[in-house]
């Protein structure tokens, strides 16, 4: 005899017959044919596993369903769930009798009468029918509870957006409200670092939104180059120190005196590690220690983020990296989040052929994450630059605005004049292409969505001049889609930065600009008029 066994799984079969050998006897040729069959003493005990555990389907001889309880049964059948529909097997003496006629129109549902005398070969292949019926069933169920939590995960998500970007925003304004009216030069100091904390938090809020559509829909391009994970690093440091500050945090890059070098996308690799390191701050109290440790294992590239912040519970430390989870939820949202970022960076991380992984020994006890990439082949020969410094040259160079924002073109220009350069303005594009004919600056910083005509139009009517005029031409837009920067360059433009522009890739381009110049054989008093 083939050994029963009790399943909790959705193929367990459930036998009622009226003498116990009868159905002693079906679960054994039903087991033989590899199917999990179960047998039920009583109607009552099978009706208590039906509403208490998953069952694939029913097999009911005729005569075990006594009429008192045959209320019961039907009563359990139409008080399923919406996506299920139990498959019950009915064995009778001779189908068509009214006895039997009744008894079907009572047990409303998925019922098949099997008429005695049945082969066993029969009854194999209505049994393996209805479990794939009832399979079909779970997997419609399993997708309706994603689904349900989809849904509860995207209602949160939409609560935490508005949290998220109004609290910024708030700050901003009460900013700029204290360096209106306050009197204190040491208190109107402070509001600039906050504008500018507050609005780097806002453009990684977009730009995670953003990028998560476009990974969603598969349009992220990568742009491989030889990569320096340690000068990633340095820099990511650099750049997130303030932020570690305002949390008195003490971050500390580890890294070898060699390259780790990797093939793969500059931006889209920093953006893995400063997802990490800003995770980390946030979740870290305040005076905590973050350390980043870039080596190299094997033929393995290896970036750790490790900090003895709130941790990771064991369940979490897989499902940190899915589409907005986050760490801890709370009324008060006091360690902010959108849910994005470590759902964006798993899948970065797999784009460059890698993989990321977390760990914790428990919640209070700091967590790690660690991602791993493929080293680039014959690295140590590929001479890696220095990182690329803030524009600091004293020779300034002329450079034409075109920004029809008046914020936008007055913070601009401001900056540009404190890197110690020229710069002429203008607010829509008829009046820019009118000043880069005449006056010809070798840089053109220009706005896509001008009034009049717009940014595309001027870099065309710039590069068709048939006077050698070639300016440097940038575009700034809000649009970052890989469509709209290939649009920038069929127009003409030598390259393309999103907004917020960010001072060190301005700055990189401006200093390649003047070093071209004199590579050229320029003099820098060219540049200047």
């Amino acid at each position: 005899m083939a050994t029963r066994r009790k399943s909790s799984h959705a193929d367990r079969v459930l036998v009622l017959a009226p003498r116990g050998l009868d159905g002693r006897l079906t679960c054994d040729f039903l087991m033989a044919a590899g199917i999990s069959a179960e047998v039920c003493a009583s109607l009552q005990r099978l009706l208590n596993d039906i509403s208490d555990g998953e069952v694939g389907a029913v097999v009911v001889a005729e005569e075990a369903v006594p009429h008192p309880l045959l209320k019961s049964f039907s009563e359990i059948l139409a008080a399923q769930p919406q996506w299920s529909d139990i498959p019950v097997l009915l064995f009778t003496g001779r189908a068509g009798t009214p006895a039997i006629d009744r008894l079907f129109g009572t047990l409303r549902g998925n019922v098949t009468i099997l008429e005695r005398p049945v082969r066993s070969s029969t009854v194999i292949t209505a049994v393996r029918s209805a479990l794939r019926v009832r399979a079909r069933q779970y997997e419609l169920r399993d997708l309706l509870k994603r689904m349900e939590e989809s849904d509860r995960r995207k209602d949160e998500f939409l609560a935490m957006l508005g949290h998220e970007l109004r609290n910024p925003l708030a700050a901003i304004h009460n900013a700029l409200h204290v360096m209106q009216h306050s009197q204190s030069p040491e208190l109107t100091k402070r509001q600039p670092v906050i504008i500018e904390r507050q609005s780097r938090h806002l453009a990684r809020l977009v730009d995670d939104l953003l990028d998560v559509s476009r990974v969603t829909m598969g349009k992220i391009t990568l742009a491989r180059q030889w990569v320096d994970l340690c000068d990633v690093a340095n820099r990511c440091a650099q750049a997130l120190e303030s932020d570690a500050q305002a949390q008195r945090h003490t971050l500390e890059v580890d890294s070898p005196g060699c390259p780790i070098i990797v093939e793969g996308d500059l931006v889209r690799i920093e953006q893995i590690l400063s997802n990490l390191v800003t995770n980390a701050i946030k979740y870290t109290g305040p005076g905590g220690h973050i350390v980043i440790r870039v080596r190299r294992e094997g033929e393995e590239a290896v970036m750790t983020v490790k900090d003895d912040g709130i941790g990771l519970a064991p369940d979490m430390q897989v499902r940190v990296f899915e589409l907005f989870t986050q760490v801890q939820q709370s009324l008060d949202r006091s360690r902010g989040g959108l849910g994005l970022g470590l759902s964006l960076v798993k899948s970065l991380v797999e784009r460059h052929d890698g993989t990321i992984s977390a760990f914790s020994e428990g919640e209070g006890k700091g967590s790690e994450f660690t991602v791993r990439l493929p080293m680039a082949a014959a690295y140590a020969s590929v001479p890696v630059p220095p990182p690329d410094a803030v524009q600091t040259e004293r020779e300034p160079l002329r450079i034409l605005l075109i920004e029809d924002n008046p914020d936008a073109r007055e913070t601009m220009q401001a900056m540009l004049e404190l890197w110690g350069h020229s710069v002429t303005a203008a607010c829509d594009g008829f009046e820019g292409l009118e000043k880069a004919l005449g006056d010809k600056p070798p840089v053109l910083l220009v706005d896509i969505g001008l009034p009049k005509i717009d940014g595309y139009e001027v870099a065309r009517q710039v590069r068709a001049a048939s006077d050698g005029y070639t300016p440097l031409l940038i575009a700034m837009t809000g649009y970052g889609q890989p469509e709209d920067k290939q649009r920038a360059l069929d127009a003409g433009f030598d390259t393309h930065l999103v907004k917020p522009v960010q001072p060190a890739d301005l700055s990189r381009l401006l200093s390649e600009k003047r070093e071209r110049n004199a590579d050229a054989g320029r003099k820098p008093a060219d540049l200047s008029g």
